[in-house]
């Protein structure tokens, strides 16, 4: 019997929530559900093209981004950096931090989280709406 068979993972498997508005995605993938990993967690973010998100800050966690596609800018506090596919982000613990998709197709980040940020996940706090696996 295969021992770490949840420990590889098809994003497609997994659940995509929507935010009310449908500027924003999110579906998360590696974490305590998921895989037993209680101390990260991972999955893809995406905005869409002339929306921007909302300015967020993670107290007790520090952030990673892998831009998978698109291009916009990042705000840091009030630094504003041009991002686009390929490139990496760190954002430390206590950071204020804002996307801008400023390109013509949506902007996707991997994300990245260890620790794991306390409270509720933005998804949860707000009641976005799981899509249905056609509409992902």
């Amino acid at each position: 019997m295969p021992q770490y068979d949840h420990c590889v993972m098809d994003p497609n498997t997994f659940p995509v929530w929507q935010a009310p508005d449908h500027s924003r995605k999110v579906s998360p993938l590696i974490g305590p559900d998921s895989c037993g990993a209680n101390n990260m967690a991972t999955g893809l973010w995406w905005l869409a093209p002339g929306h921007q998100s909302e300015p967020d800050i993670h107290p007790d966690a520090p952030e990673v981004y892998f831009v998978v596609a698109g291009e916009g800018v990042l705000e840091l506090e009030e630094e504003r950096y041009p991002v686009k596919q390929g490139m990496t982000v760190y954002i430390p613990a206590g950071v204020k931090h804002q996307t801008f998709n400023t390109g013509t197709q949506e902007l996707c980040y991997y994300f990245f989280f260890s620790p794991i940020p306390s409270g509720p996940a933005r998804e949860q706090k707000q009641q976005w709406t799981q899509l249905p696996d056609e509409n992902r």
